[in-house]
């Protein structure tokens, strides 16, 4: 029997790969699911809000901005709502293009300090 990486058989390695494989798609992350195009990674269309004190995988944003932002009468990030018919609570999901075009539609830091204290560079 041949041993390969981590004294490992090949008819093993192949079993992990493939658990590996099951798991990733168990984590509810699927290759097939809609991508942002453009985007510089595969992130997935949706992701949900994080629990505290974790922030956004995407965006690095914690949970808090990303309620204030998902939320009012006219949000800037479009969410849905994931929840089984006549339950009270369900899983928000936070549209990942939407919360992208957002944030590429905020002005440069740059730009923000000049206006405000009047200097030009």
């Amino acid at each position: 029997m041949h041993l390969g990486v981590l004294g490992q058989s090949d008819k093993n390695r192949s079993k992990i790969i493939m658990n590996h494989e099951n798991l990733r798609s168990s984590s509810g992350f699927d290759p097939s699911c809609p991508q942002i195009p453009g985007a510089p990674l595969n992130y997935p269309a949706y992701v949900r809000l994080p629990k505290p004190p974790a922030r956004c995988t995407v965006s690095g944003i914690c949970r808090s901005t990303m309620i204030m932002l998902i939320s009012g009468p006219s949000p800037s990030v479009r969410s849905k709502v994931l929840k089984r018919a006549g339950a009270k609570r369900g899983i928000r999901l936070v549209e990942t293009a939407s919360l992208l075009g957002y944030l590429a539609s905020l002005p440069d830091a740059d730009e923000t300090i000049n206006k405000e204290d009047g200097s030009h560079e």
